[in-house]
C-alpha cells in the first residue's frame, strides 16, 4: 500500500511537470508517458528505478524465506514433502510478483488516461518510430500489451530467482536487500564489461543486466540497442534465468536431503 501511495505521487508529479499548453489528446502522448515512467526508462527516478526491485521480490517471497529460517519448514515438509513445497513456493512467488506488476502497470495507465492523455492508438506509433526506444512492435497497442505481459513474466522469473538465492541465506535480514543488491550488481558489472565496446560485448551486457528481464528494452547499455534485437535478447535472458533457477533449487534440494 505504501509503495502504491508513493508510486501515485511520483506519477502525478511527473505528469504535472510534463503538462504543457496545446498538449494533444492522443495515444502517442499516453504511450510516451507510460514508457517515460517505466523502471530504467527515460525518467531518471530513484524510486521508480529501484523501489520495485527492492519491494516486489520481498513482497512475493519473504514469507517462505522467513518460514525456512525460523524452523517452520520442518513441520510443513513432513506433511507435503520437498517436491510439493518447491512447487508451491515457486508458483506462488511467481504469481504474486507477476500480478503485482500487472496491477501497477494498469494503474499507471489509468492515471495517465485520466490526468495526461487518453489511451487511443491506431496503427503504427510515430512516437515509437521516432524515439530512441527499442520496441516489440511499431503498433502502439501491440507494443504496449506485449511489454506489460512480458514485464509481468519477467518480474515473476526475477522474483523466483531471488527466492532461489535466498534458499541458501540463513538470516532474514540478509535476504531483505538481496533483490536490489543483485539488480544493481548486474548494472555495475555492465560498466566493467563495456570497457571493450563491440557488438558481442553490447549483447552480453544486455543479457547480463537484470532490468532487461522485467523492464525489457528500457535500459540502453552503452548508448546502443542489443544487436540481436529485443525479442531474441528477452528470450535468451528468460532462458538463462530459468536454467539458473532450476540449478539453484536442485542443488538446495540435494543439500537438504543430505542434511547439510
Amino acid at each position: 500500500m505504501i509503495y502504491l501511495v508513493i508510486f501515485t505521487y511520483v506519477v502525478l508529479t511527473t505528469i504535472h511537470q510534463e503538462m504543457r499548453p496545446g498538449l494533444k489528446a492522443n495515444g502517442d502522448n499516453a504511450l510516451y508517458m507510460f514508457f517515460y515512467l517505466q523502471p530504467f526508462g527515460l525518467r531518471d527516478s530513484l524510486f521508480i528505478n529501484f523501489g520495485s526491485i527492492a519491494i516486489i521480490p520481498i513482497l512475493s517471497t519473504y514469507y517462505f524465506i522467513h518460514m525456512k529460517n525460523n524452523n517452520e519448514l520442518f513441520h510443513l515438509l513432513q506433511r507435503i514433502g520437498y517436491q510439493k513445497f518447491i512447487q508451491m513456493v515457486v508458483g506462488k512467488s511467481f504469481l504474486v510478483a507477476s500480478i503485482f506488476s500487472l496491477i501497477v502497470n494498469i494503474y499507471e495507465l489509468i492515471l495517465i488516461n485520466w490526468f495526461y492523455a487518453p489511451l487511443s492508438f491506431s496503427g503504427k506509433s510515430q512516437f515509437l518510430l521516432t524515439s530512441k526506444l527499442i520496441y516489440f512492435s511499431s503498433n502502439g497497442w501491440v507494443n504496449l500489451l506485449t511489454y506489460i505481459v512480458l514485464a509481468a513474466i519477467g518480474w515473476g522469473i526475477y522474483t523466483v530467482f531471488i527466492l532461489a538465492l535466498g534458499l541458501f541465506i540463513r538470516k532474514n535480514a540478509l535476504y531483505v536487500p538481496l533483490g536490489i543488491v543483485f539488480g544493481l550488481g548486474t548494472i555495475l558489472l555492465d560498466e566493467v564489461v563495456l570497457i571493450s565496446m563491440n557488438k558481442g560485448t553490447i549483447q552480453f551486457a544486455n543479457i547480463l543486466a537484470a532490468p532487461n528481464l522485467f523492464s525489457p528494452g528500457q535500459l540502453v547499455i552503452g548508448g546502443q540497442n542489443p544487436p540481436l534485437g529485443l525479442w531474441a535478447t528477452y528470450v535468451i535472458i528468460v532462458g538463462i534465468y530459468a536454467l539458473l533457477i532450476f540449478a539453484l533449487i536442485k542443488f538446495w534440494h540435494k543439500k537438504q536431503e543430505r542434511g547439510a
